[in-house]
């Protein structure tokens, strides 16, 4: 049967099945993910908060402040320097 297709297809055929090997090995390699390299913000305190993470209010009506992803502060309102620009004012 292989003597019989053409050398075009016999090309694709092994084209396709070097892809196919590819996408499988590629697939089994691990992936560094961002939780890998960041901390869990969630769990310390705001006063012992690293350098990665950001304080800011666990919603944008509440009057605590906790210790968060940059990510999820920004995305209710609270830039990164919002928690030292509030330290200054209060002082």
């Amino acid at each position: 049967m292989w003597k019989n297709l053409s050398k075009t297809t016999k090309r694709l055929i092994l084209i396709f099945g070097a892809f196919s090997i590819g996408l499988a090995f590629a697939m089994l390699l691990p992936t560094a993910s961002p939780t890998q390299s960041q901390p869990d913000c969630n769990s310390f305190s705001y006063t012992s908060c690293p350098e990665q993470c950001v304080v800011c209010p666990p919603c944008a009506a509440c009057s605590s402040i906790a210790c968060r992803s940059p990510e999820f502060c920004e995305s209710i309102g609270f830039d990164q320097n919002w928690y030292g620009a509030i330290k200054e004012r209060i002082g």
